[in-house]
């Protein structure tokens, strides 16, 4: 029986990641064609590119980029709600980097910082998309008075 691959947390395919995490924040953004992913600045975004991305794995789970070869990486532009701006967002083997903005200096001051993920780079950004997700969260909570169960059991 041959030893299982080590663990990776290797990006190996951007594209994914990068549709998952505009939707899944598209409460605190402006949709399309203001937010979306730059397709032709992604790779890979075929399923031979993914190949040729699981061929750089070495043997310790890490991903072997050379000089010359394409890196591994994905673009989204993000359409801040609020009058806030507009970014450039870089996903890649370092985390979530702005790339490029456009606003006020609240929002531009951010180019070159990296997180670890597009929601956290949203809230210390823009706090317009804290505000909406606030009210997402209170959305959960609506009509919600507390557990029936716990008044009857605390006589």
């Amino acid at each position: 029986m041959s030893p299982s691959p080590p663990p990776t947390n290797v990006l190996l395919n951007p594209l994914p990641e990068l549709i998952s995490a505009l939707a899944s924040n598209a409460f605190g953004i402006r949709p399309g064609p203001d937010s979306g992913v730059v397709e032709e600045a992604t790779w890979p975004r075929t399923e031979e590119d993914v190949k040729l991305v699981r061929a750089r794995l070495g043997r310790d789970g890490l991903l072997e980029e050379k000089d010359g070869e394409e890196k591994v990486r994905g673009k989204v532009k993000v359409g801040l709600i609020g009058g806030e701006g507009d970014l450039v967002v870089v996903l890649d083997q370092g985390g979530w980097t702005i790339e490029s903005a456009q606003g006020p200096a609240s929002t531009t001051s951010k180019i070159g910082t990296t997180y670890e993920s597009l929601e956290t780079l949203l809230i210390a950004t823009s706090k317009g998309y804290a505000e909406a997700m606030n009210q997402e969260i209170w959305k959960r909570f609506e009509g919600f008075t507390g557990r029936e169960d716990h008044e009857e059991h605390a006589e």
